[in-house]
């Protein structure tokens, strides 16, 4: 899909979480954060994840899956909080603000 203001809307938004995925994600470093702030982490996740699908641009959606599955994982308690989560979560978000931004750019 690549209608000027869906895509501007896209990355807009994107950029949005990207940011508050990585404000939030120094809540991973070690205790479990609070049920709202990751169920926020989350939402957010899922979000960006659905808007990738709905673009047809699946390394974000990939991305932002990866997101959402390893927050997921701290909320069933299957992951641990801590740096090396927050590391692995900041690498995809690296990542992903690069493809977004790609595709802003292209």
């Amino acid at each position: 899909m690549n209608h000027p203001d869906l895509k501007a809307l896209f990355i807009e938004e994107s950029r949005k979480y990207l940011g508050m995925l990585e404000a939030g994600s120094a809540c991973l470093e070690g205790v479990i954060p609070a049920p709202g702030a990751l169920r926020d982490l989350i939402r957010y996740a899922h979000s960006m994840k659905g808007m990738a699908a709905t673009m047809a641009l699946p390394e974000i959606e990939r991305e932002s899956a990866f997101l959402e599955d390893a927050l997921r994982g701290v909320e069933s308690g299957a992951r641990k909080t801590g740096p090396e989560l927050r590391a692995e979560i900041l690498v995809s978000l690296a990542c992903a603000r690069v493809l977004v931004e790609e595709y802003g750019n292209g």
